[in-house]
């Protein structure tokens, strides 16, 4: 009898499994179906070196990232200076919080700031085979610091869900007996635990012991910016609902929607026209490749490593004819899915596609200053730090889905 039960249980969890229905393939077009839709992005309040002498209106590099609590307060993460400055919804400077050291609520290599749903804050670093996860409260009074160290199993960046539960990071499997890396991108639980990975590659590791040989940095380089230009390790995004979207391969329009209990439930795929890149294109990217680079090195790093060797590596890396399709995904708050179709540092601009819940292509939206990459919503608008003349200002917009004109 104990048999007969458990081989019917066997045969209905199996039946039950191969009947369930396959989540539903949008297949769009180039372009969309009735009336095209944009985004409409009103500027409200600017802030840039000039709003002020003091230097909390002063963040450089292109690592600075902006957040927002549900008062409107904008928070900017600012890596160079070690610090998080506080606004108020008038941009009015209000407070800075951290400084550079290694002590509770310090900061060394900030890598990301974000504002939960619930206005806690959370600050992610990575420092070689050390990461740190920083909590703070409502009031961005420091909590508590989560420390990981791993030489095999590095954890390199970190985008954390809207409840703070799950975060997606990219990991970085080291062998060292091979000289071999794997990198992937993966969400993880609480506990840091693998709930779903895509993208794993292999690559040369890096050399301690070639750290002053300028010829392994450019062949270093060169094969992670050959990985880059092909996406193979795929990229992850929330949305407000903790939903999830995965990009397995960014050289195919194809992404992956999957609920809380990370059910598959869409796909979502679209035809586009390919965007040629040229050799000027691959150039300009030498500047904004090395700064950011220099942003993850200890001081100093600038000995080690010069704008040459980036222009060299690049070349080196023999990129693609055709750019990528997906640079990018984010949601706005109704989860209207936007994908950063196009990154054009030439002009200076980067492009949106848009889709609605349901993964039906509604249009796209072209943002200069790159804006885009940075740009975060809540209280219905956008937050973002864009680049103007090679300087930074933060910028909030009133952010609406209108007819294209």
């Amino acid at each position: 009898m104990n048999k007969f039960v458990t081989y019917l249980t066997i045969f209905l969890f199996t039946a039950i499994t191969y009947a369930a229905e396959p989540a539903p393939v949008i297949k769009n077009g180039i372009k969309p179906k009735g009336i095209a839709k944009t985004l409409e992005l009103k500027e409200e309040v600017r802030i840039t070196a000039e709003t002020g002498e003091e230097d909390h209106y002063l963040w450089v590099g292109p690592t600075v990232t902006v957040a927002a609590n549900s008062k409107g307060h904008m928070l900017v993460g600012d890596p160079k200076s070690a610090r998080i400055v506080e606004f108020d919804p008038q941009g009015e400077y209000v407070k800075t919080y951290g400084s550079r050291g290694a002590g509770p609520g310090e900061f060394q290599n900030m890598t990301s700031f974000q504002i939960l749903k619930d206005d806690r804050a959370v600050a992610f670093e990575a420092l070689g085979p050390v990461s740190h996860v920083s909590w703070f409260d409502k009031d961005m009074a420091f909590v508590t610091r989560d420390t990981n160290q791993s030489f095999t199993h590095i954890e390199t960046a970190a985008l954390f869900s809207p409840d703070g539960t799950r975060r997606i990071s990219q990991i970085v499997n080291y062998n060292a007996e091979t000289m071999i890396m794997g990198i992937s991108t993966a969400l993880m639980d609480a506990e840091k635990k693998t709930l779903k990975e895509i993208g794993h590659v292999d690559s040369p590791a890096f050399n301690p012991a070639r750290v002053n040989d300028k010829e392994f940095w450019v062949d270093f380089l060169a094969a992670q910016f050959k990985l880059g230009a092909n996406g193979e390790t795929g990229i992850m995004a929330f949305d407000d609902d903790g939903n999830l979207y995965v990009a397995p391969r960014l050289k195919h329009y194809r992404i992956e929607k999957y609920d809380k209990n990370l059910n598959h439930v869409l796909t979502i795929e679209r035809k586009y026209d390919p965007i040629a890149i040229s050799e000027a294109e691959v150039k300009a990217l030498t500047t904004p490749i090395y700064e950011t680079i220099l942003a993850q090195l200890p001081a100093g790093g600038e000995q080690l490593i010069n704008q040459d060797m980036v222009r060299r590596a690049l070349v080196k890396a023999e990129y693609p004819k055709f750019k990528m399709p997906i640079f990018g995904m984010k949601a706005l708050e109704d989860g209207t899915l936007l994908v950063i179709h196009d990154i054009n540092v030439l002009d200076n601009h980067e492009t949106f596609d848009i889709f609605d819940k349901a993964g039906a292509y509604l249009g796209s939206y072209k943002h200069s200053s790159q804006g885009l990459t940075r740009m975060v919503f809540r209280n219905g608008k956008a937050y973002t730090v864009e680049n103007v003349d090679d300087e930074n200002e933060m910028v909030r917009y009133d952010v609406k889905l209108v007819p294209a004109k």
